[in-house]
């Protein structure tokens, strides 16, 4: 697996919780079955890379962003803003 973030445009970026981890990697896969490129952290971001710098890319890299809401994706990091870009988006 490599850090492919920084590597061209996608049709999708998966945002989540580490909770809702199997739940992203099931919605990536089904909308890579169909044929779209996707951006998922468990994925394309491997461990010890930048993980702000490397969210903040998988948005812009992103035409349309898919989260996965749950009580934790709603009370984590990422839905408050606090180190990611995912609600920016």
């Amino acid at each position: 697996m490599t850090d492919s973030v920084g590597s061209g445009a996608a049709d999708f970026f998966v945002s989540y919780t580490q909770a809702d981890r199997a739940w992203a990697k099931w919605i990536a896969w089904l909308l890579e079955e169909d044929g779209y490129r996707v951006v998922v952290q468990a994925w394309d971001m491997v461990a010890g890379s930048n993980w702000i710098s490397r969210m903040d890319q998988g948005v812009a890299r992103g035409a349309r962003t898919v989260a996965v809401l749950s009580p934790d994706y709603l009370n984590g990091t990422v839905a408050s803003g606090d180190g990611s870009s995912g609600c920016r988006a």
